[in-house]
């Protein structure tokens, strides 16, 4: 049976203008793993918004903190954990 599969895992201040890198590898990533460019997009705003709202609400702005964003593959399944 096979397992999950971390595919990347970056960790980036909380810094709105370091998102574009963090979301660009989600997408590529996603592209990688077979979805088509609509797919990839989608996953990349999801990916998009999820950051800005940690940023602005769970990490309050603090430029100084550091948050994860990881993709991973599970049976089945293709998982993006901010």
């Amino acid at each position: 049976m096979p397992q999950n599969v971390i595919l990347a895992k970056l960790t980036i201040q909380a810094r709105e203008n370091f998102v574009p890198s963090a979301t660009g590898l989600v997408r590529g990533i996603a592209i990688q793993e077979g979805f088509g460019d609509k797919e990839a997009a989608r996953l990349e705003l999801v990916a998009e918004e999820a950051c800005v709202n940690v940023i602005r609400h769970a990490l309050e702005g603090n430029t100084q903190a550091t948050f994860d964003v990881i993709v991973e593959k599970r049976p089945g399944q293709f998982v993006l954990a901010i």
